[in-house]
């Protein structure tokens, strides 16, 4: 009854096809990779050096990642876990594209019954939320609060609504912002915003 529960309603290949910037994976209760969507093959030969689609499914998680241990074993407990409760699984991560940028991801993990295997395994999909380029950090020097200040200013959140949502003062935001308007060499707010836009600096996604 179980497997019949998790065969139904989770559509792996639907997942594949939602128009957002979306890893989706399909992984064994040994780790095993069963299958990924095109985004999340990208990164997971940037991660490991394997340029062989064929050669990455099969692999295990280990074999991705071993060079991120934190990342693997994060990646491994919540996999664990959700085999073991049958419940769904929701969190945050920050992921680092050499060379291009920090990017912000809402991760949900799901079980599910694999036909193929005839076992349960587990679906994880992450999804964009925002991209922050490593120009801002490396060549323009912003903090991470001025960015998060930066990020609120492009949604059109006031000073005031900005330091209710990072727990700081609105003086204290605008300091950062003017920090920010010296680092860009922007005259105002709207030249700020203007060049964050037109350089792509900052990409929000929801």
């Amino acid at each position: 009854m179980l497997a019949d529960k998790y065969r139904l309603g989770i559509d792996f290949n639907s997942l594949c096809q939602l128009p957002h910037k979306m890893h989706v994976y399909k992984t064994d209760a040994n780790h095993r990779v069963l299958d990924m969507n095109p985004l999340q093959m990208q990164v997971s030969e940037k991660q490991s050096g394997i340029k062989d689609r064929n050669a990455i499914i099969g692999c295990v998680l280990h074999d991705l990642l071993s060079h991120q241990p934190q990342h693997l074993e994060r990646i491994l407990n919540e996999n664990e876990q959700v085999l073991r409760t049958q419940q769904p699984l929701y969190s945050t991560s920050t992921i680092l594209v050499p060379g291009e940028s920090f990017i912000d991801l809402r991760n949900t993990k799901l079980p599910c019954y694999d036909a193929a295997t005839q076992s349960f395994a587990v679906i994880g999909f992450s999804y964009y939320e925002r991209e922050i380029s490593l120009v801002l950090i490396e060549e323009f020097k912003l903090t991470p609060r001025e960015i998060d200040c930066l990020d609120c200013l492009l949604m059109n959140k006031t000073a005031k609504e900005t330091g209710l949502m990072l727990g700081i003062s609105h003086r204290t935001v605008e300091d950062y912002l003017a920090n920010a308007k010296h680092k860009l060499n922007c005259q105002n707010k709207a030249e700020l915003v203007s060049k964050i836009k037109s350089l792509a600096l900052i990409k929000r996604y929801f």
